[in-house]
């Protein structure tokens, strides 16, 4: 018998073992996705889009803190909180309601999730302010639908337009506002910039707007 005998038949032991692995791997690879294959697939997991019982609701003292602190987080999160802002902000029922203004709460279970003002202009006119949704809630065309209703309240509240002053860095807001009808126009004779930040202004003619 060759010296080299036990090793020859050694490697041949060895290679049957792989083989018989990698065929037994294989058939359980096999059955592994004829199950799979049979199983019921569960459906991935969407991000949730549908926001559930949200209402408009008017001023409301109860929800004043909420609304704040959601104008004061995205104010510093984009911009930065001016002294006007703090002063609007911080009373906001003489600085817009007694100034024939209007602020509306977007409302979910009782968690303010948006918000918005119209503060009259002239006797034709009225200014979008304040206009942000919750950064949790945003993607979900809140936005689209809170614009949209602030339209509508200033339709029947009698104004022919509606003005406001945007950013350069609300490049979404910007676009919304945009695409629902907004005209970018070169300043405005009754409109004051008292923020001191740099402003786009905007107009639409709420008369010729279509709801899309």
């Amino acid at each position: 018998m060759s010296l080299y005998s036990p090793v020859i038949q050694t490697c041949k032991i060895d290679g049957i073992i792989l083989e018989c692995l990698r065929k037994s791997l294989h058939n359980t690879h096999g059955i592994y996705q004829r199950i799979r294959n049979k199983s019921p697939r569960k459906p991935p997991q969407k991000y949730q889009r549908i926001v559930d019982d949200i209402e408009f609701t008017e001023y409301d003292e109860k929800y004043l803190n909420d609304s704040q602190k959601l104008n004061k987080d995205w104010l510093k999160s984009y911009l930065e909180l001016t002294e006007h802002d703090i002063k609007v902000l911080s009373d906001p029922y003489n600085e817009i309601i007694n100034n024939n203004g209007n602020i509306f709460f977007l409302v979910s279970k009782n968690e303010v999730i948006g918000t918005y003002a119209l503060l009259q202009v002239n006797r034709k006119e009225c200014e979008l302010q304040k206009f942000t949704i919750k950064e949790k809630y945003r993607g979900r065309k809140l936005g689209k639908q809170m614009l949209e209703h602030a339209i509508e309240k200033a339709r029947s509240l009698k104004y022919e337009s509606i003005v406001l002053m945007t950013h350069p860095k609300l490049k979404k807001a910007t676009q919304l506002y945009k695409k629902t009808g907004f005209k970018v126009i070169h300043g405005h004779p009754d409109l004051t910039n008292q923020t001191g930040r740099c402003s786009i202004y905007m107009q639409m003619d709420v008369s010729k707007h279509i709801k899309l």
